[in-house]
């Protein structure tokens, strides 16, 4: 029947034919990428204390193959050997920082646990007798349920696998032989990962993975680095300022530095209700010198050892550790500045230099392939 049909006809049914075969086409390829991000968006919201884990084991590996790398660069020793010892030096460094803190710091631990619940009796007390705690009479909670109150509205946002002494110990376990695991073989998980993208995309694929490895690496290193020199800052200047504790506050300041931001904000509370009970002009002198420590770290110490590492907007952090902590708890506060750091070097090269085809540099890549 269709020889007998005039050659324009023909024309018209074979161009029909193939926009119907196209738009069929497209149809299915657009079902393909919504099933797709549905699947995606389903296993990260289920599965988003898993991301975290998985993504803290990654933290992990690049911390003891950043040590591994330096020894067998100046040494004869092979990767392996590299990574095992680096383990071990590693194990041993906190061995050796609980036997010789711990004790030092333990029995300060239970007094800053009792001295916080009395320093806000303490502060409410002072505003009462100037009228200007006013606003707190009438609360019939005790300073001691109120701050166990709060708390417990924090402890409440953790994720389920927090919740109890095992799960805290199987997220740790996990989080170690996934480190584990990926500083041993990195090789085999890049080169896997990779193999699942179309081959013209593979050299491109890689190229991203070595900016997010020296990303992470590098703020990784910036905020070691900040944190041991706010934590060695800290104890100095509150033992100038005879502020009890200072040691314990010292680190502990120390380590919520790891936490952009925010952690700098809650790091001055314990320090400030306790300098309170002492006196309360102790308690501007300490907030004086924790507004100047901050200054210094956010204008000379940040940038000194950021400077190879990459720089975060403040809102959009602020923004990040928000979202994070509210779907993911503590651990989501401590993660959103790396996983930014991620999302930031995804977008410049996927988004802004492939699709947009736009020149924006990268770190970590060599200049004809970061721009």
């Amino acid at each position: 029947m269709n020889n007998l049909l005039p050659p324009y006809l023909k024309n018209i049914e074979a161009t029909t034919s193939d926009r119907l075969v196209d738009f069929t086409r497209r149809i299915l390829i657009i079902v393909g990428i919504v099933v797709i991000v549905g699947l995606l968006l389903a296993f990260l919201y289920y599965g988003f204390d898993v991301v975290l884990l998985a993504f803290s084991g990654i933290l992990l590996a690049i911390v003891i193959r950043s040590l591994s790398d330096i020894l067998r660069d100046h040494t004869p020793l092979s990767d392996k050997w590299s990574v095992s010892i680096s383990l071990l030096l590693m194990i041993g460094a906190i061995g050796l920082s609980t036997v010789f803190l711990v004790p030092r710091i333990g029995g300060q631990v239970d007094v800053l646990t009792q001295t916080v619940p009395q320093s806000i009796q303490d502060v409410r007390d002072y505003l009462n007798q100037y009228g200007i705690g006013s606003f707190l009479r009438g609360q019939e909670l005790e300073p001691s349920q109120l701050l166990s109150g709060q708390v417990a509205m924090v402890s409440s946002r953790i994720a389920g696998i927090f919740s109890t002494t095992i799960g805290i110990i199987t997220s740790v376990t996990v989080v170690f032989f996934t480190g584990l695991f990926l500083a041993f073989e990195p090789r085999m998980y890049i080169d896997g990962f990779i193999k699942l993208v179309p081959p013209k995309g593979r050299a491109r694929t890689r190229q991203i993975l070595t900016a997010l490895d020296y990303t992470l690496r590098w703020w990784l290193i910036a905020r070691v680095l900040s944190m041991v020199i706010i934590a060695v800052l800290t104890f100095l200047g509150l033992w100038l300022l005879d502020v009890p504790l200072a040691l314990t506050l010292g680190i502990l300041t120390g380590l919520l530095t790891f936490i952009p931001i925010i952690g700098a904000t809650l790091a001055i509370i314990p320090p400030m209700l306790i300098a309170f009970t002492q006196e309360p002009i102790l308690a501007l002198y300490v907030l004086g010198f924790y507004l100047l420590l901050q200054t210094v770290e956010s204008y000379l110490i940040t940038p000194l050892v950021q400077e190879r590492a990459i720089s975060l907007p403040s809102a959009l952090m602020i923004l990040f550790q928000l979202f994070f902590g509210a779907v993911a708890g503590i651990l989501g506060i401590a993660l959103a500045a790396p996983v930014l750091a991620v999302i930031i070097v995804v977008v410049k090269m996927v988004y802004v230099q492939d699709i947009l085809d736009d020149s924006v540099p990268v770190r970590g890549l060599p200049a004809e392939a970061s721009s």
